[in-house]
């Protein structure tokens, strides 16, 4: 079956090449070649409503998915509430998700019988990442244990689909080092290998760095997955998620302003970070702890000792008029991420932000040690 990549998939072909830290198997250089087709590609009206679209098409309410904890909740809910599939956390850690945690609940929870794909189920389970740069953790799936995810998911048939938004949005700390670019999960599902199924999927959206009302996003998917999709009532319907703005993104990136535009955004969310992390070093040196990450949105940051995320919170908001994501926000598990928080720091202003970690400084040593505040 031949997929084709049309027009309106132009701006999808041409994010590819510019998304080149994920695409360095398909672009081998900078060229952003209008000509060049993808059959693995397809655009979408977005990330969230392609997350559902793919619950909808491959599993029942009740079937099993893996997914890290902490993650997105929003991702969860639609998992969850949407899609009705019962959740099986996994911890994650600097390296991102646990592969031998991982493959333990897999063993748990894998039908005695066994599972033999077909047509009609050709995944038993599905595995939710966002394996660069996490939300909320900001860390990225380690080069060995995306190696390892891809090995379980062929051994025990899981579609692993991948929230790849915030690939685009990568920079180095040190401005004298050159950037080492994040490869997608994708690349290490590669067609050539001899036990190659098609198992990953990476979820893009155009909302990450240009604007989420756009509400268009792409799927980089390979035909097993593709195929059902695109044979789909939905697709039969509209040919398309989003055709107009597919066209316009496909002419703003031949005219080359998306590229400058996206360096702009990467500069600005670092300085940006590094400007709360700036605070956070006068201030709270030791007291509270992080890891700086190299692209993406978030902060992740761990409270001392006694230190409640929530109590936080309400103290921020009532009397420091200031707010964040509180880790318990992040798990369906009650009581774990206590002593967390996300913050943001891509939204608000410099001096916004500078004022914000300020405030959040003083509320977590009036909680820690009123007399530094």
């Amino acid at each position: 079956m031949k997929l084709n990549c049309t027009e309106d998939s132009t701006c999808i072909i041409m994010v590819w090449e510019l998304v080149i830290p994920s695409s360095v198997s398909l672009s081998p250089n900078f060229s952003r070649r209008c000509t060049d087709t993808r059959e693995s590609l397809m655009a979408t009206n977005g990330a969230s409503p392609t997350l559902l679209l793919l619950c909808s098409m491959f599993f029942q309410a009740a079937d099993c998915v893996f997914t890290e904890d902490p993650s997105y909740p929003i991702g969860l809910g639609i998992l969850t509430q949407d899609a009705r599939l019962k959740l099986i956390n996994v911890p994650l850690d600097a390296d991102g998700i646990s592969t031998i945690e991982l493959e333990a609940a897999l063993q748990k929870h894998y039908p005695a019988k066994g599972f033999t794909p077909s047509d009609d189920k050709p995944f038993w389970s599905m595995l939710y990442l966002i394996p660069t740069f996490h939300n909320p953790t900001g860390c990225c799936l380690s080069e060995d244990r995306c190696k390892t995810v891809v090995r379980l998911a062929r051994k025990y048939h899981l579609l692993v689909v991948c929230d790849d938004v915030y690939t685009v949005l990568q920079w180095e700390l040190d401005d004298t080092t050159a950037r080492e670019p994040v490869k997608v999960l994708k690349y290490y599902d590669q067609e050539s290998d001899a036990d190659y199924y098609g198992n990953v999927v990476s979820n893009g959206s155009f909302s990450k760095f240009l604007a989420p009302g756009l509400r268009l996003g792409w799927l980089d998917a390979p035909l097993v997955v593709l195929r059902r999709l695109v044979g789909s009532s939905t697709f039969s319907s509209g040919g398309d998620l989003n055709h107009f703005l597919s066209a316009v993104m496909g002419k703003a990136l031949q005219m080359g302003l998306v590229e400058p535009h996206v360096a702009d955004v990467c500069a600005k969310y670092k300085e940006n970070l590094l400007a709360i992390h700036a605070v956070f070093e006068k201030r709270l040196e030791g007291i509270v702890s992080y890891t700086l990450p190299k692209g993406g949105f978030f902060l992740w940051v761990q409270l001392p000792d006694g230190v409640n995320c929530e109590q936080l919170l309400e103290l921020c908001m009532s009397k420091y008029k200031v707010s964040f994501a509180p880790g318990t926000s992040f798990t369906t598990i009650p009581g774990r991420f206590q002593n967390f928080i996300r913050l943001c720091y891509s939204l608000a202003d410099m001096d916004e932000l500078v004022q914000g970690a300020e405030e959040i400084s003083s509320a977590i040593l009036e909680l820690h040690d009123p007399e530094k505040v």
